[in-house]
C-alpha cells in the first residue's frame, strides 16, 4: 500500500498537499509534476506490514503507452459549446462543462467515474418566465428527466427533442437530480 510521496503523506481521498500551489492535489497530479528523468520516492507497506521505500523514474511514455488528453476548455471546445446552448421556454439549457461544476458545486461531478457523463444544465433563466416565477428550479439543475424519459446524452438529441416539442406546443415536464419538477 502507498502511504507517501517523497515523504509527504497521502490523505483518505488519494490526495497531496502541494505547498507550491497551496491545494490538494490527486497522485496522479503530483507524480505528472515530476521532473522528466528525475526519481520518486514511494513510501509503500507491503503485504506483511513492514515499511519500504521504492524509488520510480519518471519517463516519458511512448506509442501505445500515451493516453488520450482531454482539456477542461480548449479554443475549439470554447466556440462548439457556445453553441450548445438552447432556450426552451425562458429556461436557458446547455451541457454540462467543468467551470458549471465549479461554480455551482456539483461535487458529484468531480468523481472520476461522473467526469465524462453528459449531462444537461440549467444555464439561466428569463426573469419573466414561468419557471422563474415558480422558484422550484435555478441556474446549476442538473436536468434528469424530460416527461419521464431520461435526459438525451447529447446536445444534438435534446435540441431535436425540444424542437419536436416545441412543434407541438405541448406542456413539458422536466425533473432535475435534485429532484425539482417544473412544468414548461
Amino acid at each position: 500500500m502507498l502511504y507517501a510521496l517523497n515523504d509527504e503523506i497521502i490523505d483518505n481521498s488519494g490526495e497531496i498537499w502541494n505547498n507550491e500551489l497551496n491545494c490538494s492535489l490527486k497522485l496522479r497530479d503530483m507524480l505528472h509534476r515530476g521532473v522528466m528523468g528525475g526519481i520518486v520516492k514511494c513510501n509503500v507497506i507491503d503485504i506483511h506490514g513492514k515499511e519500504q521505500i521504492r524509488e520510480l523514474q519518471i519517463r516519458r511514455l511512448t506509442g501505445h503507452e500515451i493516453p488520450a488528453i482531454r482539456y477542461v476548455d480548449s479554443v475549439i471546445e470554447s466556440v462548439q459549446h457556445a453553441r450548445e446552448m438552447h432556450t426552451f421556454r425562458g429556461v436557458q439549457f446547455k451541457s454540462l462543462r467543468m467551470d458549471d461544476v465549479l461554480q455551482h458545486q456539483l461535487q458529484k461531478y468531480m468523481m472520476e467515474e461522473n467526469q465524462h457523463a453528459y449531462k444537461l444544465v440549467v444555464a439561466d433563466m428569463d426573469s419573466s418566465s414561468p419557471a422563474y416565477a415558480s422558484k422550484t428550479i435555478r441556474p446549476g439543475n442538473v436536468v434528469a428527466t424530460i416527461n419521464d424519459q431520461p435526459a438525451p446524452n447529447t446536445f444534438q438529441a435534446f435540441y431535436q427533442l425540444m424542437q419536436n416539442i416545441q412543434q407541438q406546443n405541448k406542456p413539458v415536464k422536466f425533473t432535475f437530480e435534485n429532484n425539482q419538477v417544473v412544468i414548461l
